[in-house]
């Protein structure tokens, strides 16, 4: 089992274990490749449709050369501070970080120093590179805007609801560890179940088509190859990583069919499903 990319690359190229590649958690790095792959094939479906006819472009009004709004520098300088924030208290905390990424992450505790700085920043740099592209007077524009254009707003929606819900049912399904530790247990990591992302996936993703007048049965349609690819993906993590692909711990047993004495190696194997 590899629980992070230490142990991977500890069996492939003989690295030490528990090094600084410990923060990258094997199923967290998979689920995040399962998003991507599931965003490339549903952009790739989705635009084969559009050149079958089977989507109709939307007009939207577009200004071009507008200044940045205070609301568009404050985002950034929000951004900026939770980078900063959580960035720089990681970096001074990396032996946390590596023992228990979520609970670093997580946590109300952070940088301030950093935070300020690269909020300030952020700020300071859409400022300036937003008023440097400004035009004296903007101009308005129509741009036709297919549903593959709107790749990024759904694998959005998609993720943060899918993970949501993931959380949420796999919680419903412990009840007792959420009443011995509603905080631990709410912000952990851990614990994810695959019908709840499906669930809220679908329904705010359906609730976003239907608002921007999308044909769900079409988007329906192209999501299946996407879904089942992605599946895939993040099932490798789940074998990856250890978790609920490995059956009970068996004792280990030596060639004779005895069981395997003091010192011949590890004691107990796990068997798989």
């Amino acid at each position: 089992m590899y629980p992070d990319l230490s142990y991977l690359f500890h069996d492939l190229f003989g690295t030490p274990a528990d090094n600084w590649l410990s923060i990258f958690k094997t199923f967290g790095l998979l689920l995040v490749l399962a998003i991507i792959s599931a965003a490339f094939i549903l952009y790739h479906e989705l635009k084969r449709k559009a050149k079958e006819g089977l989507f109709e472009p939307q007009k939207e009004k577009i200004e071009l050369g507008k200044p940045p709004t205070n609301a568009e520098i404050a985002s950034n300088g929000i951004w900026g501070f939770i980078l900063g924030f959580k960035g720089i208290y990681a970096y001074q905390n990396f032996a946390a970080l590596k023992a228990d990424a979520a609970e670093v992450l997580l946590s109300t505790a952070g940088s301030w120093t950093g935070g300020l700085l690269l909020g300030i920043a952020f700020a300071a740099y859409r400022y300036w590179n937003g008023n440097r592209k400004a035009l004296p007077k903007p101009k308005q524009a129509i741009r036709h805007i297919y549903p593959h254009d709107r790749i990024s707003e759904i694998t959005i929606i998609a993720a943060v609801s899918g993970v949501v819900g993931a959380k949420v049912f796999a919680v419903i399904e412990d009840i007792p560890a959420l009443l011995a530790d509603p905080v631990g247990t709410l912000l952990s990591g851990g614990g994810l179940a695959i019908y709840g992302g499906l669930i809220f996936g679908f329904l705010f993703v359906a609730l976003y088509l239907r608002r921007k007048n999308i044909p769900i049965v079409h988007v329906l349609d192209a999501v299946a190859p996407a879904l089942i690819i992605a599946y895939g993906v993040g099932r490798l993590g789940c074998h990856f990583s250890g978790d609920g692909d490995w059956g009970i711990v068996m004792p280990r047993r030596s060639q004779n069919g005895g069981s395997c004495p003091t010192g011949c190696g590890p004691t107990t194997i796990r068997t798989m499903y």
